[in-house]
């Protein structure tokens, strides 16, 4: 058969097929509602919205060496708290991850500057016991920061960067220095005590990286003048907190050390006042106990228990014996007339005061309480408060009122206690000594590390000099970079991008006291 005729004849085959199956559909047709054919639609998924990336800074700073790890042996923090040098570096690392929030950033970064200035105290106290040179450069290092431009173009040392590295080496007490690798690279050392500049390190490239995302966001800010001065803006605002910040530290410290001093004193004062009372107690005892034994030995009944004791009659004085008969004679010592025995009182004394002449009945009336004072000591003080008056009125005040605090403390418990009771009185001053510790505590919260000026001062001139000893045993040294141009601002928008720059700035306060919950920023 030929190919054609049976395609042909399949053709056919096929077309009675659908004639067929379109007769059977056909009786069907009134059973079946229309809507059962009607196509029902997929939704389409709907495409998510591209999140537009934040353009990337064209400069970028990168720790690349840490005192820690640059020093073999790990000399320099053998004797320092490991604990808090981990937990200073991982609050840094949080504070510069690129997840982290703007607010969790800040938080961190003032958790690593609280235990920076807690591990500041234990490096003082072990730079203290060293005396000699070698000893102090084991506790030296460095730490570098490099910034390197992603496009690898050529790149300058900007004024603000300047800035803020002189804000981070003020605020750590350490020092730096600046030097071109290459074209496209800039290093900024941090050199001085070991830990102090792996946080600056951590610090510094923290802030640079903000700033200069800062400036690529900011909008605002139209023309190449007006970002460099909302840069310098920042930076300026950073040192200008250190500066402030550095006065504030010193000054908690002297108000910390005048707080511990009074403590000290009001707790002398108060111990000394107990010790002056219980002198007096043993006086006063001693003195009734002298005078009831010489009243005995110079004549009378003398009742031992009962110094106010009465004279009774002697019989036979009169010429009267035990026989006589008592009721017909009254001697004058019935106790029952009250009137008689005080005469009778009266007249022994009387005659005892007539036959001694010179004795001196003791005044047991209760007086108010005259304490010895040093006249000189207070004259002294006196002076002291004048002059200090004339130099610090403000502190002059603040100690005129512990003075009155104490005063008043001391004649409160005056009033409350007896002599003759000292027990309770210690008690008391006990309760009263554990609750001012207990004050104190809950006040140490607030209470900066440093406890006294003097150890803050020499710390900080120990650091100084630490650095000096680093460089110099590197044998280094530097020239000083010319001074940096005043900046210009070409229009108003670059003086209004400086002030913005300055408000900024807040945001990376570094040693906030207090830190502001989320809804509150």
């Amino acid at each position: 058969m030929p190919r054609e005729f049976k395609r042909q004849k399949r053709y056919n085959d096929h077309d009675d097929y659908d004639e067929r199956s379109d007769a059977s559909e056909s009786d069907d047709d009134a059973s079946i509602d229309d809507d059962d054919f009607v196509p029902t639609r997929k939704a389409k998924a709907k495409k998510k919205p591209k999140e537009k990336s934040l353009p990337k800074p064209p400069n970028k700073a990168t720790v690349t060496i840490l005192a820690d790890e640059y020093i073999e042996g790990n000399q320099s923090l053998e004797n320092v708290d490991q604990t808090t040098l981990e937990r200073v570096k991982k609050a840094l690392n949080l504070s510069r991850h690129p997840e982290t929030t703007e607010h969790e950033a800040h938080q961190a970064l003032r958790l690593a500057m609280k235990l920076m200035e807690k591990l500041n105290v234990t490096q003082a106290q072990v730079l203290e016991s060293m005396e000699g040179k070698e000893e102090r450069l084991k506790q030296a290092g460095q730490s570098v920061v490099t910034v390197s431009c992603q496009e690898g173009k050529n790149m300058y040392v900007q004024a603000w960067a300047i800035t803020a590295s002189r804000a981070i080496s003020r605020i750590f007490d350490v020092k730096h220095y600046t030097k071109v690798i290459e074209k496209n690279r800039i290093a900024y050392t941090f050199y001085g005590l070991a830990p102090n500049t792996v946080s600056a390190a951590h610090a510094f490239e923290m802030v640079y990286n903000l700033i200069m995302q800062w400036r690529i966001t900011n909008k605002e800010a139209k023309g190449m003048n007006a970002k460099n001065a909302y840069c310098r803006g920042v930076a300026d605002g950073l040192h200008h907190f250190s500066v402030r910040e550095k006065k504030r530290e010193k000054k908690e410290a002297k108000q910390t050390e005048i707080r511990r001093l009074e403590e000290q004193k009001k707790a002398e004062e108060l111990q000394r006042q107990k010790e002056i009372e219980r002198l007096e107690l043993s006086n006063v005892k001693t003195n009734m106990k002298i005078m009831i034994e010489d009243e005995a030995e110079e004549g009378g009944n003398v009742n031992a228990s009962n110094p106010f004791h009465t004279f009774l009659a002697d019989p036979d004085e009169y010429g009267f014996s035990d026989d006589s008969n008592d009721a017909e004679y009254d001697f004058g010592n019935h106790r029952d007339d009250k009137d008689d025995a005080a005469s009778d009182l009266r007249e022994g004394l009387d005659t005892e005061e007539a036959r001694e002449e010179d004795a001196v009945a003791p005044d047991l009336r209760v007086k108010e309480e005259v304490y010895d004072i040093d006249l000189d000591e207070l004259q002294n003080r006196s002076d002291e408060r004048a002059r200090k008056q004339a130099e610090n009125p403000e502190l002059a005040l603040y100690e005129a009122k512990k003075e009155r605090d104490i005063h008043r403390v001391k004649k409160e418990d005056r009033e409350d206690e007896t002599m003759q009771d000292v027990k309770p009185k210690v008690e008391m001053d006990e309760g009263v000594i554990k609750t001012e510790q207990q004050d104190v505590k809950v006040e140490e919260a607030d209470v900066p590390s440093w406890q006294s000026a003097g150890a803050l001062i020499a710390f900080r001139e120990t650091s100084v000099l630490l650095a000096n000893e680093y460089l110099k045993n590197r044998k280094l040294k530097l020239r000083k970079r010319r001074k940096q141009a005043a900046l210009r601002f070409n229009d108003s928008n670059a003086k209004d991008s400086y002030d913005r720059g300055w408000e900024d700035s807040k945001k990376i306060d570094l040693k906030r006291k207090r830190i502001k919950a989320a809804d509150e920023d």
